[in-house]
């Protein structure tokens, strides 16, 4: 029958009838070549805006309840005197009636 399967091709016939052609590269930009880590790992650094970085105060709110049972919240409240706290009460109470 025929011999063809049999026969191994010789290494030299193959490098004269194809010239070695140079590598070729992948599509794409290439990617970096990895580097030895020379010294201990950086730690990562964190996200979005640093905790602590807005310069305000502590926001504290006084629940008042006015005379519809309903209740208002006062931010940035300072501590009064009871008489403070009393003439504060008369005023709102007035503006109300008003």
């Amino acid at each position: 029958m025929s011999d063809r399967g049999t026969k191994e091709p010789s290494p030299q016939s193959s490098t004269a009838q194809s010239p070695e052609e140079p590598q070729r590269r992948g599509r794409g930009r290439p990617r970096k070549q990895q580097q030895e880590p020379v010294g201990p790992p950086t730690p990562k650094r964190p996200r979005g805006r640093p905790k602590g970085s807005k310069s305000k105060g502590p926001r504290t709110a006084l629940k008042v309840k006015t005379h519809h049972n309903t209740f208002i919240f006062i931010y940035n409240y300072i501590p009064m005197t009871s008489k403070d706290q009393q003439h504060f009460f008369f005023t709102y109470q007035e503006s109300i009636n008003l």
